[in-house]
């Protein structure tokens, strides 16, 4: 009886240790990559150890099916960029996401959120168990991003609270005016965000980014700014042309001549009145009518006086 009794636990003895393999015995080692802590779940449920970078044995899948896997997540410092935009990346559903103001000038608006694994283990733990990892190509590692973190918690509230910011505004240039206490806004609303919700990462800073309005209105005000700079250009031209004597005395005699050459067309006798200093050209064009009709017999012909004399060109001298 005594070897029937030994042959039992050696029987038994062998089915533990095979149960032991098929469960996981063999050697199935997996890395936790550098930036990176895990756990592993088990058919159970999760281990309470905690891994840091390195290699972590997860064993075999089971004759059942069943396998233990390594969850990782990430334990850097991670920027998380919310983007408002029409066309903006990660935006699957093609909407148009841009921001408002009371103007109905759409916005596109960038900010920015720098996020970091808290330190204490007990939020460590709640992240593998509230946050669904994500798979990856090896069946036996999934894997948690900290945006996957701030998406569980965050993401909704901060996009409509910034969008409330933004909407308090008159007009996209009102933006521009207020820019430092727009972002101080969005700040506090992600930090009181974090707290309500109780986020399980660690807020380092938020950044306001990229504001512009529709490629339209950006457009139109880039070409209006060209045209009043074309504008200015011509006038200061027209200024320092109108402050040149020369040119003054110029268009002066060009307008005489104009007056005698629709009253030799007319059949009509003209007088032409040199400019003299201190008069107005209104003045002297008046005195001429007056001495027409005064003094001036039909028929008579009054020549012109000369234009005044112009500077001689400066000429080069000879070498």
């Amino acid at each position: 009886m005594r070897w029937m009794k030994f042959l039992i636990a050696f029987v038994c003895g062998s089915l533990a240790a095979t149960a032991a393999v098929l469960l996981g015995g063999c050697d199935n080692m997996k890395q936790v990559p550098p930036g990176f802590i895990a756990k592993k779940l088990t058919p159970t449920g999760w281990e309470k150890k905690l891994y840091e970078s390195g290699m972590v044995n997860v064993g075999t899948k089971s004759n059942d099916g069943t396998m233990n896997i390594l969850v990782i997540c990430e334990a850097t410092t991670a920027t998380i960029k919310e983007q408002f935009g029409k066309e903006a990346a990660g935006n699957t559903d093609a909407e148009d996401h841009r921001m408002l103001t009371k103007d109905g000038v759409p916005l596109t608006v960038d900010v920015y959120v720098r996020v970091l694994l808290p330190d204490d283990e007990e939020n460590r733990n709640s992240i593998f168990v509230m946050v669904t990892p994500k798979a990856t190509p090896d069946i036996q590692v999934q894997r948690i991003l900290l945006e996957d973190v701030y998406e569980r918690f965050a993401r909704p509230n901060i996009r409509s609270g910034a969008r409330a910011i933004f909407a308090e505004q008159d007009s996209y240039t009102a933006v521009y005016q207020n820019f430092k206490t727009i972002s101080d806004k969005v700040g506090a609303l992600v930090a009181e965000t974090f707290k309500n919700a109780k986020v399980p990462l660690r807020l380092q800073a938020v950044e306001l980014s990229n504001v512009k309005p529709d490629d339209i209105i950006w457009q139109a005000n880039a070409a209006k700014a060209s045209a009043d700079a074309e504008v200015n250009r011509i006038k200061a031209i027209g200024d320092s042309l109108k402050a040149s004597p020369e040119y003054r005395e110029y268009m002066m005699w060009k307008q005489l001549e104009k007056i005698a050459e629709v009253g030799s067309k007319t059949g009509l006798n003209t007088i032409i009145i040199v400019p003299v200093g201190g008069e107005t050209l209104g003045k002297q064009i008046a005195a001429a009518e007056y001495l027409r009709q005064q003094v001036a017999p039909k028929g008579t012909k009054i020549v012109p006086t000369p234009p005044p004399p112009q500077p001689e060109p400066v000429k080069a001298e000879k070498p």
